[in-house]
């Protein structure tokens, strides 16, 4: 039987002394530091798009709590402030976690589910819903036959919340370069560059 050996000892025993030293550690750093690049990736992809952009209504809205921007997702910055790493164990979470919540207790990972595939529900209109829609949104009253009045829950309006993906289309275009990534951040803090 013939065996031949070939390739560079020198790194191969500063790789082996390495990992049984600190090299976990190192693993873990840079791993640590890929994950806070997929975040910043994925913050920019809510901050530029591309996405559809947001309806008149939508637009109107917006202009009456007394906001101007036109950027789908971007309100209060609030959405983009939740996407974040969890590491828990050998593993890291990345993404909007399931404990982050509004002002108003409004849990962020459903907004972010709904946008990522968009939504379409129906929602019973109120009295009071129809008077701000009509006075408010489109300064007039709707109209009316003579004597009626709208019944209470009498009509549904449909509301279509367009998918504008910001975590999946990051991770999609990034995970290609992960492992090269996670090499050249190794080879970096084990003094390999």
């Amino acid at each position: 039987m013939n065996i031949k050996v070939t390739g560079d000892w020198a790194i191969a025993l500063k790789l082996l002394t390495m990992a049984s030293k600190d090299g976990k550690a190192k693993i873990a750093k840079a791993v640590d530091q890929e994950s806070h690049y997929l975040v910043g990736r994925i913050k920019v992809r809510l901050r530029e798009g591309p996405f559809k952009p947001l309806s008149a209504t939508a637009l109107r809205m917006r202009a009456l709590s007394g906001f101007r921007g036109t950027k789908p997702l971007i309100r209060t910055g609030d959405m983009r402030n939740s996407v974040t790493r969890v590491r828990s164990g050998d593993t890291v979470f990345i993404g909007v976690p399931r404990t982050a919540k509004s002002k108003d207790g409004t849990s962020y990972v459903n907004i972010a589910q709904i946008h990522e595939e968009g939504r379409t529900f129906a929602m019973r209109i109120t009295p009071a819903m129809r008077r701000f829609w009509f006075g408010v949104l489109f300064k007039g009253e709707p109209p009316q036959a003579a004597g009626s009045t709208p019944k209470s829950g009498g009509n549904i309006v449909i509301i279509q919340i367009p998918a504008r993906p910001f975590i999946k289309p990051v991770f999609d275009a990034e995970a290609p370069g992960v492992p090269a990534r996670l090499q050249e951040r190794l080879a970096k803090l084990l003094g390999f560059t």
